[in-house]
């Protein structure tokens, strides 16, 4: 039989083991939820990573549409030709009949020049362009070369307008390219607009001429 103080010292224990069930109990929630609070921040913060890359990823891909689209309207607005020097090596017919000079960009033959030499000029622009000059630059010289009164393949007139993807083949005088002091210093050929732009170009036939005008010199 317990006596009074050993009833009074278990319900001490009993009350005292009743208060700290609780407080524990309540320490494991909060806890609890204070994980939950920092694992839920943490995935707020990465979506709102991912969306910022998502955006500067999209900026960067309209900012480079918006520059592919400008460069792409200067180009249409762009005078674009290509020059090509040709070396004549004899003349033909073709089906109607009609007489033609045989070109080609791999090889001089003054023999076979028929005493003249071919500039043809295409033009690779968007819109039409008018052709006034033609002719030769030459190293160490400001000064170029031109083919006056050039020949035109075709007969046409002089300067020649060219629609886009149209082409003509001017001819000068062998002979006067030849007797030129600029003629051993050739580089390229060019082709200007009447609106002052110029466009260049070279070949092997080209450059076998001005070894031919250096070995008869």
């Amino acid at each position: 039989m317990l006596s009074g103080v050993g009833v009074c010292a278990l319900r001490s224990a009993s009350i005292a083991l009743g208060c700290c069930q609780p407080s524990t109990a309540y320490a494991d929630v909060s806890l609890f939820h204070c994980y939950a609070q920092q694992e839920g921040t943490m995935q707020y913060d990465s979506i709102l990573i991912v969306k910022d890359i998502v955006i500067a990823v999209a900026a960067f891909a309209g900012m480079g549409l918006g520059f592919l689209n400008f460069w792409n309207e200067q180009q249409k607005e762009k005078v674009k030709l290509k020059v090509m020097p040709k070396a004549v090596f004899g003349k033909g017919r073709n089906a109607d009949g009609r007489e033609l000079v045989l070109t080609t960009l791999n090889e001089f033959n003054e023999k076979k020049s028929q005493g003249i030499f071919c500039v043809e000029v295409l033009n690779l622009s968007k819109f039409p362009v008018i052709i006034d000059e033609v002719g030769f630059f030459a190293k160490k010289s400001k000064n170029r070369m031109t083919i006056a009164n050039p020949i035109l393949g075709d007969g046409g007139s002089w300067p020649r307008k060219l629609e886009p993807r149209e082409s003509v083949s001017v001819y000068g005088s062998l002979q006067d390219m030849m007797s030129s002091n600029l003629s051993r210093n050739i580089y390229c050929a060019f082709a200007e607009t009447s609106c002052g732009q110029t466009a260049k170009g070279t070949s092997p036939a080209l450059g076998q001429f001005v070894d031919a005008v250096k070995k008869s010199a």
